[in-house]
């Protein structure tokens, strides 16, 4: 009993580290005790790996360059779920080299990883990953894919069109509207208004 209660204990401990960093993140707060408390975080030998990267991804929300080989590093990772992370946390840093760097994740083997780098280039104003998002509608590359998988490049598919915002992806968002996952509809309505707020 005591085992599993100071088990949970640390699970706690380590998501309420990653949200402080995400926090910390969003907050805009460039001082350096903001940054060295996330470069702490991210050293720390007891941080597991989410909070890693949650505080590589605030790193680079708050414009701080020296996190790039930590990010590439994530984008080189065997993980897909590690590559998606990274490829955000690029888009967040905002940087030509990152941008460069998201460029290289539409060659990537793993579709939802192509769509995460899409979208991040999308808000660098580059329309660059159109095609690997039309290629969703063109090419069924859900077919054998199971509903949940479906489901998540549905919703990664819709975000990339709200980002890129081009006609021949915006027609595409009635239909995702409608879509029978309500997480689809919620990035529709996002990809609508984000595409609105431009004209």
């Amino acid at each position: 009993m005591l085992f599993s209660r100071h088990k949970q204990e640390c699970h706690e401990d380590q998501t309420v580290r990653a949200n402080a960093a995400l926090l910390l993140g969003k907050s805009g707060d460039r001082s350096t005790l903001t940054g060295k408390a996330l470069w702490w975080t991210l050293q720390r030998k007891d941080s597991n790996d989410g909070v890693r990267f949650q505080a590589a991804e605030a790193l680079a929300m708050l414009g701080d360059e020296r996190i790039y080989p930590k990010l590439w590093a994530m984008l080189i990772s065997a993980y897909a779920d590690d590559r998606v992370v990274g490829i955000r946390a690029m888009g967040a840093l905002r940087t030509e080299r990152a941008k460069n760097a998201l460029i290289t994740m539409l060659d990537d083997g793993i579709l939802e990883v192509r769509l995460a780098a899409a979208e991040q280039l999308g808000k660098f104003k580059d329309p660059i990953g159109e095609p690997e998002v039309l290629d969703v509608f063109t090419k069924n590359l859900t077919a054998d894919m199971d509903r949940l998988d479906q489901q998540r490049v549905r919703v990664l598919t819709t975000l990339a069109i709200g980002q890129i915002g081009s006609k021949p992806l915006v027609k595409y968002l009635p239909r995702l509207l409608k879509d029978e996952s309500r997480f689809v509809q919620l990035a529709a309505a996002k990809a609508v208004f984000q595409c609105a707020m431009r004209k």
